[in-house]
C-alpha cells in the first residue's frame, strides 16, 4: 500500500480524532492519504478529488463514517474494484470493517494488505417513461418504491422475467441485494441472506393481503414493477439516499449490475459473527 484514498463523514462525532490517528499512522508507514473533495474542503487541504478518480489511482479507500457513508461511496464508485475499508463512526456498521475501538489494529492490517475481500452485488435500476429511460442508478442495499406522506396504499404490479407475479396493495416494495437483506427488507419482514448468495429479495411493505410475503429470485432475473393505481406521490428510493418521483405508467426495471464492489474486512471476519453481534443474538436460555 502506497496511496490510499480517504473519505470522511464530516458530520460524525469523533471524526477529527479518528482522522488524526489515520494521518499519523500513515505518516509513520510512509503512506500517502488522498482526500475526496468533501474531506479536503473540511480539513482545508486543497480541492481534493472525486471518489471515482481516487479509485483509479489509489490502492484502497478508507471510509470514516457508517453504513450510510459506504452506501454513498459505493454508488459513486460505480463498480470499481478498489477495496473499501470502512471504520464505523455510526450506529450499526454492518458494512464497515472495524469499530473505532479497533482502529489501530485495523489500519495496520490494511497497510500490510492483511485483509479479506468481500465482493458485494449492486442493484441496477432504471425507470422507463413512454419508451424513454428517464432515470438510471445503481445501489448497494436496495431499490424501494414507497408512498409519500399520505397514508394510503398503492397498487404495484410486479413481473419476473416478463412473467406476472402479483399486484400488491401495500405501502411499497423493496428490491434488495443480499447485502441489503439486513437493512430495510429485514425490518419489513424479509429473510436474511448471506452476502455471497446470487439472489434478489422482493419484499412488500405492509401488504394488505396477509399471504403476501417476500420472494427470493435468481440474480439473473429482470424484475419490473409499475404503479397500477396512484392517488398520491410515489417515490423510487435508492439506498435511502437518492429519490426519484414516479408517475403512473412508469416501468421500474430492477436487476443485478454486471460489476460489483469489494468491501475490505478484517482477517478474522465472519458474517455470522457480525449477525450475532449486531442483532444481539444470544441463543436460547432453555
Amino acid at each position: 500500500m502506497k496511496n490510499i484514498g480517504l473519505v470522511v463523514n464530516t458530520e460524525k462525532p469523533k471524526n477529527q480524532q479518528v482522522l488524526d490517528v489515520c494521518c499519523e499512522t500513515a505518516r509513520v508507514r510512509r503512506i500517502t492519504l488522498w482526500p475526496d473533495r468533501a474531506t479536503a474542503a473540511w480539513v482545508g487541504r486543497g480541492k481534493g478529488r472525486s471518489v471515482k478518480s481516487l479509485s483509479e489511482t489509489c490502492d484502497a479507500l478508507i471510509v470514516l463514517g457508517g453504513d450510510g457513508t459506504i452506501l454513498r461511496v459505493a454508488r459513486e464508485l460505480n463498480g470499481s474494484q478498489i477495496p473499501i475499508f470502512g471504520v464505523n463512526l455510526g450506529n450499526l456498521g454492518f458494512l464497515t470493517a472495524a469499530p473505532v475501538s479497533a482502529l489501530g489494529q485495523a489500519l495496520e492490517c490494511l497497510f500490510d494488505g492483511n485483509f479479506k475481500l468481500s465482493p458485494r452485488s449492486l442493484v441496477d435500476v432504471k425507470v422507463t417513461r413512454k419508451n424513454k429511460v428517464v432515470y438510471k442508478r445503481i445501489g448497494l442495499n436496495e431499490a424501494v418504491i414507497n408512498r409519500g406522506e399520505v397514508s394510503r396504499n398503492v397498487k404495484i404490479s410486479v413481473t419476473i422475467n416478463k412473467e406476472f407475479l402479483s399486484v400488491y396493495s401495500c405501502d411499497g416494495m423493496i428490491f434488495a441485494t443480499p447485502t441489503g437483506s439486513t437493512a430495510y427488507s429485514l425490518a419489513a419482514g424479509g429473510p436474511l441472506v448471506s452476502p455471497e448468495s446470487k439472489v434478489i429479495v422482493v419484499t412488500p411493505i405492509c401488504p394488505h393481503a396477509l399471504s403476501n410475503r417476500s420472494v427470493v429470485v435468481s440474480d439473473t432475473s429482470l424484475i419490473e414493477a409499475s404503479i397500477v393505481q396512484q392517488t398520491q406521490k410515489v417515490n423510487l428510493n435508492i439506498d435511502g439516499q437518492d429519490i426519484f418521483l414516479l408517475k403512473t405508467g412508469d416501468l421500474v426495471g430492477v436487476s443485478i449490475a454486471k460489476a460489483n464492489i469489494q468491501l475490505a474486512k478484517m482477517p478474522d471476519y465472519s458474517y455470522y459473527g457480525v449477525l450475532r453481534q449486531k442483532l444481539n443474538w444470544s441463543g436460547s436460555n432453555v
